[in-house]
């Protein structure tokens, strides 16, 4: 029962890096692999960006990089883009998207890089850490590192510069944001909803749509709060419903069953739908 999605005609198929060709070729559906993210630790470090990123940054202390780790913290270099700004004009920000409601804080670089546990702690929980500002408006990382995938800054960039043309105060180039074969890449904070293959020309709809409580569907790649099999059932289900409202769709519960089968159940505004799948392909859906 898969579904295959196309990009936009405007999406670049000239990148020279095979694994977005292979996946555009092969009609692969966007999705959102890996583990649960609880939270982002995002640092401004204009660059060079190594391979690792914040794995690579001498800038990064390594009692951070433990800290967020051991948290489940996907913690991230950003940059503006066009910009080089330095001093004490570098920022940072802490988000989570799984408290009650999504938060979103900024802070002076020089006061994230020193984060005690408790901040850390209470991030993960998906509350504020009550360190930095609360922030109300949703903020966008193109992932733009070439170091790790050719085609995230030939793809990311002009998206990034797209995105700053409408949200100039809120769009970040980021280091490796997962799913370099989806390029262009962004994650919309505090929500922690993905998109992909973006293309410049649709940076507008993806603004349009986080800040008004909704999801741009056609490149939705899943929400980084839910259990893996749930992303990939969620972003199958905002497509075949076609309902975009974030709180449109609430997982009830997921379970796993035998023979390499997972069930998630969702409400929504139609009835409750449930939906199995086999190594995140839906394989059937019904409804309650």
């Amino acid at each position: 029962m898969s579904t295959q999605v196309r990009p936009a005609a405007s999406w670049d198929r000239g990148c020279p890096t095979a694994c977005t060709r292979l996946s555009l070729d092969r009609g692969e559906q966007l999705s959102l692999p890996g583990p649960p993210v609880t939270g982002w630790v995002l640092l401004q470090l204009p660059g060079p960006w190594g391979p690792q990123a914040a794995g690579d940054s001498p800038a990064v202390p390594e009692a951070l990089r433990a800290a967020a780790r051991d948290r489940g913290l996907r913690l991230g270099l950003i940059r503006r883009h066009g910009q080089r700004p330095s001093g004490p004009r570098l920022r940072a920000f802490l988000a989570s998207p799984n408290g009650p409601e999504p938060i979103l804080e900024q802070l002076p670089l020089d006061d994230a890089l020193r984060l005690p546990p408790r901040a850390l702690d209470a991030v993960a929980a998906g509350a504020p850490s009550g360190l930095g500002t609360i922030i109300d408006r949703p903020i966008f990382l193109a992932c733009t590192h070439g170091r790790r995938d050719a085609c995230c800054a030939r793809l990311g960039r002009p998206v990034a510069q797209a995105l700053a043309a409408v949200a100039a105060d809120r769009t970040w180039e980021s280091t490796h944001i997962g799913g370099c074969r989806f390029a262009a890449n962004v994650v919309s904070l505090p929500s922690g909803v993905y998109y992909g293959r973006l293309s410049p020309q649709d940076a507008a709809a993806v603004v349009a749509a986080s800040d008004t409580g909704r999801i741009a569907v056609p490149w939705y790649r899943g929400t980084a709060g839910l259990p893996a099999a749930a992303r990939s059932a969620d972003a199958f289900l905002r497509r075949f419903t076609g309902l975009s409202g974030r709180d449109e769709i609430h997982m009830v519960g997921s379970r796993g069953l035998p023979g390499g089968l997972e069930e998630v159940e969702f409400a929504t505004p139609r009835g409750r739908f449930v939906l199995r799948l086999r190594q995140h392909d839906v394989v059937s859906m019904t409804v309650r």
